[in-house]
């Protein structure tokens, strides 16, 4: 089991932060466990990565351990590579967080992700 907030630690900054948004600046570390069984040749970050830093980061802004209920859409457009610049927009609208994966630079897409999540 990967301990993400001990990964996540030292990677990201958070630029903006709302009830309902949350902007965070990360660079993917190539220690993060996600690299290593993900293409050693050429590591990319895999789909279910970044779901698990994009409810990470849904959690730390609603300050809850609401569990991830369903993922309703999920495209991967361009790869995450370890050290890449990437900067990550979240938005919630009623029930869905709909997350963006986009290059620091602002000029590429790399993913587009909407969730939901189960209250407790």
């Amino acid at each position: 089991m990967i301990d993400l907030a001990k990964e996540l630690s030292g990677t990201y900054t958070i630029r903006t932060k709302s009830g309902e948004a949350l902007e965070v600046e990360i660079q993917p570390s190539p220690t993060w466990p996600y690299f290593s069984g993900h293409f050693p040749q050429m590591p990319i970050l895999p789909a279910v990565a970044m779901i698990d830093i994009s409810q990470h980061f849904i959690q730390e802004m609603i300050q809850s351990k609401n569990l991830l209920s369903n993922i309703s859409s999920f495209r991967i457009k361009n790869p995450v590579s370890p050290n890449d610049k990437v900067v990550v927009k979240i938005q919630k609208e009623n029930s869905t967080f709909h997350v963006s994966w986009m290059s620091y630079e602002g000029d590429k897409s790399l993913a587009d992700i909407s969730l939901q999540f189960l209250e407790l």
